[in-house]
């Protein structure tokens, strides 16, 4: 330090030097929780791998997911798993044995899982309000905004009668955690058919397995690690309108929300056509449930060189369909769904 004070250089060495420690000791407790989460996960594993003769561990794809997916995702998993174990076994007299300790593995593993090969898993509404506290990148909300963000969300699906919970009597998923790299022309084709009975022979989900659009010319950026807020369904009364009058009915919701819940700070939108493809083929892994279907379709912002807006639709036994229509285009089969996000750590 001169007489004249500290030595700007000095000072911001300093402030960075301490700005890299912080973030080491935070990587190191993360590090820590994941491989003693991780080092309980392989006991059961191995153990239940002498039953049935698996171990998603022992899987090289699994590993490379788990070696290139968003760490922050990892650690929030392991510490749902961390808080069900606690909630299930809290004198730790329980054994990996016991059925309710590996049916709290087996859904932990099932997450990850479907995250891998589906790109966006479906949240109960706790875990919801779990993941905008711990993974939110800029608003870092309290349990209870967080909590207000969900109900509002889940009310209005209500609204537009969907149901709030399954055959399980679990909450339907209308907030999903989704990973980077999912994109139309290369991702969207090579989706697994999850359910027991296979729509189409190959196994694959899309019509024509997007053959006849890997020379259209549209952006088919990847998608971002993002958790999206969005309802299965169209809106209602979204159809038989134009590109701007189906703006505009968004904004419209998007506005009560913020009128009826302070706390909303969600924009709303149509979707990118990627992120809208992606929630479509997981709700169908999921539920089994093809939306939309019936020849109609959901439009998005995503547009063709030619200013055309591309949409998703008509899923039936031949897979997800695509088209395109002009912004003036209307037509009683083609709504739109609404689409919020909130931005992940990274």
């Amino acid at each position: 330090m001169s007489e004249h004070g500290p030595n700007p250089d000095q000072e911001a060495e300093l402030a960075k030097a301490k700005e890299i420690k912080q973030a080491t000791e935070a990587h190191k407790k993360i590090t820590e929780t994941q491989n003693r989460l991780h080092g309980e996960y392989l006991v059961y594993a191995d153990r239940r791998a002498e039953v049935k003769g698996e171990n998603l561990f022992s899987k090289p794809e699994f590993l490379e997911f788990l070696n290139n997916v968003n760490p922050n995702y990892l650690n929030f998993f392991n510490n749902l798993l961390e808080n069900n174990l606690k909630q299930a076994n809290p004198d730790n007299k329980k054994s990996f044995d016991d059925e309710e300790i590996k049916e709290i593995f087996a859904e932990y593993e099932r997450k990850l899982e479907f995250l891998r090969t589906n790109y966006s898993v479906g949240l109960s509404d706790q875990e919801a309000v779990q993941a905008l506290v711990f993974l939110n990148e800029q608003q870092n909300p309290t349990p209870e905004i967080a909590q207000e963000k969900v109900k509002a969300w889940r009310n209005l699906a209500k609204q537009w009668k969907y149901k709030e919970k399954n055959e399980k009597g679990e909450d339907t998923p209308i907030i999903h955690l989704s990973r980077a790299g999912f994109n139309i022309k290369e991702i969207a084709p090579n989706i697994k058919d999850q359910g027991e009975e296979k729509l189409k022979k190959d196994g694959l989900l899309c019509y024509e397995n997007f053959k006849y659009l890997q020379d259209w010319n549209f952006p088919d950026n990847p998608t971002q690690d993002e958790i999206r807020f969005f309802i299965p369904r169209l809106i209602p009364s979204s159809t038989n309108l134009n590109y701007q009058e189906q703006t505009n009915l968004i904004n419209e919701i998007s506005q009560n929300l913020q009128t009826k819940n302070p706390q909303w700070n969600i924009s709303l939108s149509m979707g990118e056509a990627n992120q809208v493809a992606n929630q479509i083929l997981a709700h169908y892994n999921n539920t089994g449930e093809r939306i939309p279907s019936k020849l109609d379709y959901a439009r998005t912002l995503t547009r063709y060189a030619d200013g055309d807006r591309l949409g998703l639709g008509n899923f039936d036994a031949k897979g997800l369909y695509y088209n395109r229509w002009s912004g003036e285009y209307h037509d009683g089969g083609i709504g739109v769904s609404a689409l919020g996000v909130e931005k992940i750590l990274n």
